[in-house]
């Protein structure tokens, strides 16, 4: 027999029981877990004895009790040391204090560490008003359990704590006994712990739950009541000295605990677990299916320490996710299949069966992955490569698998797509992933060639367009034709004529990231300018923001611009001209007949006088009214935009002849005159009087911008003959203030001028413009402002001119005794003609009346016949046709003497049927020679 039997069976005398079995006796009746009646009669004492006992306990703890007033004879100090070491070998904080007061009877040595050693539980606690909550629920059911407080530290720091305590009825006394946790870690390890976790990781506090002690002989010490509760059949085991194998071992011997994990472990080996690992954890579930976490700690004087954590609803939501994650598995588009690290199938999800197998329902958990693979490719629906077996395309899936390689195409028979992608699982298992991505590689496929199309198109498009970096204006994209335009560049920096011409273009697209026809200046290839308008948008390319831009060439347009504009002024100028010509033609047209009888009479007279004072006055009187003519002529001229008469000059004749006329004035006006001529310049081919009108005035222009000027005024004529244009050129400079810049494109604009009002009219220098460019020839500016003005005259030389001249010949005695009939609406008109012709030996009729005069041609024969072109009832035109129609001798013996050449049907007249006429005003000479030219049938004179 075992010397703890021993013990068990044999009733003691009251003076053989040690303090450490007095303090056991004590301890156990204190927690209630043993009838103080039954245990007084199992260990042969009396109540008394036994009252005596604990009171000796209560009052002094276990020294008391080798006291002999309690019964006992004195103890050496070492009967108590066993005693006082398995309770200070306690885990927990316990600690005995009476209920009335809160004294503090024991106070086991993690009680101290946490509270110090004040002599009433009330040091305790930092709230009070938590205590008496705590008292009143202790005093109202005789025990709290898991009471959370706020604790006041032996330093005096809070820290949060929780008690667990009972009240004992003991020798007349209420007295608590408390065991109480530090919460601190334990709240902190609870914030910590993830409750997504497979299993639970951290070890909750040994007090937290159910909680037990063995010394380090393995012999029970006490229990909490949760540990109790939990092993309800086998509490009343559990008493002091009770071996680990007779509660634990019991139990599980008994199946009322059944340690799932280690599996098939038993007591024996949770023990050398703990040896090995301290502390230790095995998952148990009882009877009633609660499951739960046993931990055992080893303590400092090799005592053992365990607690259970009770893990059952954890176990319940572990159930739930796993339930919930193979509804999820279940309900993916991607097809799952899970094989463990042996490559054995465990399960695959309804997608993964719809995708590829139609008898893989037949395969059964642990089949190879090998089996499974043949298995497929033998239902046909996988297309194998040229010559490959099932088995050979099994091997190389499952060679495939092992290396964990992803994006492993698999192709069907039916044209689908599938993407294998092998994944390693937390166990070491494999997880195949399948996708069907027929679509989207049809998508993309679309996609490509849809890019391909669009890339065909861009690059065939003619617009230029770019796509650059915001930043440092790096070109991304660059199709050809932007590079046929700007060359073969990479920044956008390049084609721009100066860095800030980019600043100030950024400056106004990025605000809005938006910006259209914006105008810009670029370099082409061929270092041209080119102007353009610019569009642009910004945009996200690849996490940086870019520029999208398409630029317009607007040079032509531009230019075109320009040109529309040169055509509108010109236009506008030639309109003013025509309206000018239109009113001088009204003029010239009411001031031809009076001119023609004064000219016409004027130089008649002069033949007839012979004062010579009278003379002089009727020459007078004739230059003038010649003079009148030639200016009417001249402005008939310009109306129509043609000269008058050309004949073969000398352009140095001509300005001598001007320099003649307005010399004096220059003289008086202080200007010095300069001639650099050249006199062996070629003649050209002009009217002499409308030439000499222009250079008039040109030199009168002159002389007025010298008026103004300080100092010595200088006017210089030039002539030159340039021959490689074949031109003779006349320059007039001056030295005044030139012409300012900006109105040297008007310059030559009818009516304006710059002279001041009732000085100028603006018509002199449009009306020379006119002449030269009837002439053929070019009339221009070169002007700098504050060096005077050069004016240049450019007409085209008469390289032979004695082939020019006239090598008609006229029979002047035929002309002689020839009848003239002379037709016009104006008597006064008719009687000169008449009296001009009588004294060249012509016989003359006059008739006032078209109609009248067609009736004398009928009646009479003429030679030649004289008609004006208006005449009111039948004019000039229908008078000749008539005529002619009469008789067609009439076809060259008609001329037209007129003031109306403006008329485009009157020149269309004179061309078609090569009449010849005279244009009023009359002068004797022209009139008498183009009467001898119609009477010596000789008709074509214009």
């Amino acid at each position: 027999m075992s010397k703890d039997t021993e013990k068990k069976t044999r009733k003691p005398s009251r003076n053989e029981h040690s303090a450490e079995e007095k303090a056991r006796l004590v301890l156990e009746a204190l927690a209630g877990k043993q009838d103080i009646a039954e245990l007084c009669r199992r260990e042969g004492i009396s109540r008394s004895t036994f009252d005596n006992w604990s009171k000796a306990f209560v009052e002094a703890g276990t020294e008391r009790l080798s006291d002999p007033d309690a019964g006992v004879p004195a103890a050496a100090n070492d009967d108590t040391e066993p005693l006082r070491s398995l309770v200070e070998a306690f885990p927990g904080n316990l600690l005995i204090s009476r209920l009335k007061d809160g004294k503090v009877l024991y106070r086991s040595p993690s009680s101290q560490v946490l509270f110090g050693n004040p002599k009433y539980t009330s040091s305790h606690w930092m709230n009070q008003h938590e205590r008496a909550r705590f008292i009143e629920r202790l005093k109202r059911d005789g025990r709290v359990d898991n009471f959370k407080m706020t604790g006041r530290s032996v330093d005096g720091t809070a820290f949060p704590t929780q008690f667990s305590s009972s009240v004992v009825d003991y020798g007349g006394e209420k007295l608590v006994l408390s065991s109480s946790i530090d919460l601190t870690e334990i709240q902190a390890m609870q914030a910590e712990s993830d409750i997504a976790n497979a299993r639970l990781r951290d070890a909750i506090n040994a007090l937290g739950e159910g909680f037990v002690l063995y010394d380090k002989d393995e012999k029970f010490v006490m229990a909490n009541e949760r540990y109790r509760e939990t092993l309800a059949p086998y509490r009343h085991v559990m008493t002091p000295g009770t071996p680990m194998s007779e509660i634990s071992g019991r139990a599980i011997r008994d199946g009322f605990i059944k340690i799932v994990t280690p599996v098939d472990g038993d007591l024996a080996g949770l023990l050398n677990d703990a040896k090995v690992n301290d502390p230790s954890q095995s998952e148990i579930q009882l009877a009633d299916g609660t499951q739960k976490i046993v931990t055992l700690s080893r303590l400092g004087d090799g005592g053992l320490a365990a607690t259970m954590t009770d893990i059952s609803d954890r176990r319940k939501v572990e159930v739930r996710a796993r339930e919930m994650m193979n509804d999820i598995i279940q309900s993916l588009d991607e097809g799952i299949s899970l094989y463990d690290s042996e490559l054995k199938f465990v399960m695959r999800n309804s997608r993964r069966y719809e995708m590829l197998s139609e008898h893989e329902d037949k395969i059964e958990v642990g089949t190879s992955l090998g089996e499974v693979t043949r298995r497929l490719a033998e239902t046909g629906k996988i297309a194998l490569n040229d010559g490959e077996t099932p088995e050979q395309w099994s091997d190389r899936i499952v060679e495939l698998t092992k290396a964990y390689r992803r994006d492993i195409e698999i192709p069907g028979t039916d044209g689908r797509l599938y993407v294998l992608s092998v994944h390693k699982t937390e166990l070491g298992g494999y997880l195949l992933l399948f996708k069907d991505i027929t679509e989207q590689r049809r998508a993309k496929k679309a996609e490509r060639d849809a890019n391909m199309l669009l890339k065909v198109i861009v690059e065939a498009c003619p617009t230029t367009f770019l796509v650059s970096r915001v930043d440092d204006g790096e070109i991304i994209y660059y199709p050809p034709a932007s590079r046929d335009r700007f060359g073969d560049i990479e920044s956008t920096l390049e084609f721009f004529l100066k860095p800030e011409d980019r600043v100030t273009y950024l400056n106004a697209l990025l605000p809005s990231g938006s910006l259209d026809d914006y105008p810009v200046s670029f370099r082409r290839r061929d270092g041209s300018i080119m102007q353009g308008l610019t569009s642009a948008r910004v945009t996200d390319y690849k996490g940086e923001d870019v520029i999208v831009s398409s630029t317009r060439d607007i040079s032509d347009q531009l230019a075109m611009q320009a040109e529309l504009e040169r055509q509108r002024n010109k236009a506008h100028q030639n309109e003013k001209l025509s309206a000018l010509g239109e009113l001088l033609a009204g003029v010239a047209h009411e001031l031809n007949n009076p001119l023609s009888i004064v000219v016409g009479y004027s130089l008649m007279l002069q033949d007839k006088i012979n004062d010579p004072t009278q003379k002089q006055r009727i020459e007078r009187i004739g230059q003038a009214a010649e003079r009148c003519a030639k200016i009417v002529k001249m402005f008939l001229a310009m109306a129509r935009q043609g000269p008058s008469q050309i004949e073969i000059c000398s352009l140095n004749e001509i300005l001598e002849t001007v320099l003649d006329v307005v010399g004096s004035g220059l003289k008086t006006a202080g200007v010095r005159i300069k001639r650099d001529l050249d006199p062996d310049i070629p003649p050209v081919a002009a009217d002499p009087d409308q030439i000499a009108q222009v250079l008039t005035n040109l030199v009168l222009n002159a002389e007025h911008a010298l008026a103004q000027k300080d100092g010595e005024s200088v006017l210089k004529l030039i002539s030159r003959y340039d021959r490689r244009s074949g031109e003779v050129v006349i320059k007039v400079r001056d030295n005044g203030a030139g012409v300012p810049k900006q109105l040297q494109p008007r310059i030559f604009e009818p009516f304006f001028t710059t002279k001041e009002a009732g000085v100028g009219t603006g018509v002199g220098l449009a009306f020379s413009h006119r002449i030269i460019s009837s002439h053929g020839g070019t009339l221009s500016l070169h002007s700098s402002p504050g060096k005077g003005a050069t004016f240049i005259v450019r007409l085209n030389a008469v390289e032979n001119a004695d082939e020019t001249g006239d090598s008609r010949t006229i029979d002047t005695c035929a002309t002689k005794n020839c009848r003239v009939l002379v037709v016009d609406d104006e008597p006064g008109v008719t009687e000169l003609v008449k009296d001009v012709l009588n004294e060249s030996g012509y016989e003359v009729e006059i008739c006032n009346d078209p109609v009248a005069a067609l009736e004398m041609l009928a009646a009479q024969r003429f030679d030649a016949v004289l008609s004006d072109m208006r005449m009111p009832g039948l004019d000039g035109r229908r008078f000749r046709e008539k005529a002619v129609a009469a008789d067609a001798q009439y076809s060259n013996r008609i001329a037209f003497v007129t003031g109306d050449t403006m008329s485009p049907e009157v020149i269309k007249l004179f061309k078609s049927t090569s009449t010849p006429y005279l244009e009023k005003p009359i002068v004797p000479s022209d009139l008498i020679r183009l009467v001898e030219q119609l009477c010596s049938g000789n008709g074509t004179l214009s």
